[in-house]
């Protein structure tokens, strides 16, 4: 354990949780912006929980102090209301007119300043419970709310309408953007480049965005943009990469800090 050293000079841990693998960086100083992201792959015959114990036992987290802990939950069950209706109390019954709640699933929401909207959103209460008592406390966001608010941001100023599709090994997460207010965010589930074709343009043809004037930008696991980018161009004429666009969420984090 490192705890006699003062917690000020303890480590940050930052977690991505996914159906298919985590990803995870640790910053051991204040001065270390970018560390490395690391992956690692689940079983996924096993739970979210029985995954999570193998994992912070491989790296040994049970033995570490950490000044903070960020976990970001990649997920498709979330739901997005404005944020002047929001109402604590009334979380888990939005919650449920939206999504059909799961057994052992807890509801958490994040208030996002700068799209002025809430982001409610599931996870599994059984590992939310055991990183806490093991690793925590824990701060749990969603993916989505993470990348609603950079898009947000980058949009702020902007008049025209513009997409943003963030791409993992099996799924697609799409937000649209009509100058700086969010108009849609949901995760379709697809793990091919012609799947991902159909869904963007699908999405584009839906909202009536202008193939010569509105941006589409990719962001995400470079593998999975890669082969979309010339068959996008066909159709549309201003699409475009994000830098690190595979871990905009840690460094979001990290620039938060």
């Amino acid at each position: 354990m490192n705890s006699a050293l003062s917690p000020e000079t303890w480590p940050k841990l930052f977690l991505r949780l996914g159906t298919d693998a985590f990803h995870f960086m640790v910053q051991h100083t204040p001065d270390e912006r970018l560390p490395r992201k690391e992956r690692y792959a689940i079983d996924e015959t096993l739970s979210m929980t029985a995954n999570l114990k193998q994992f912070v036992k491989e790296q040994q987290w049970n033995t570490q102090s950490f000044q903070c802990v960020e976990v970001v939950i990649a997920t498709d069950r979330f739901t997005l209301m404005p944020l002047e209706h929001f109402e604590d109390e009334q979380a888990e019954k939005f919650y449920s007119y939206n999504l059909s709640p799961r057994e052992n699933e807890e509801i958490h929401y994040n208030i996002l300043s700068t799209s002025n909207v809430v982001v409610l959103f599931g996870f599994d209460r059984s590992a939310t419970r055991w990183l806490n008592e093991q690793i925590g406390p824990i701060h749990l966001q969603a993916e989505a709310s993470l990348l609603i608010e950079q898009f947000a941001l980058l949009q702020r100023g902007h008049s025209t309408q513009a997409l943003y599709a963030h791409l993992s090994e099996q799924a697609m997460g799409l937000y649209a953007f009509s100058g700086g207010s969010i108009q849609l965010a949901n995760v379709q589930r697809c793990n091919s480049a012609a799947d991902r074709l159909y869904f963007l343009l699908y999405l584009w043809k839906q909202l009536l965005f202008d193939v010569e004037h509105s941006p589409l930008y990719l962001s995400g696991a470079k593998p999975c943009i890669d082969p979309l980018l010339g068959q996008l161009r066909k159709y549309i004429r201003h699409v475009s990469t994000m830098d690190d666009g595979d871990s905009l969420d840690f460094n979001y984090l990290i620039s938060c800090e």
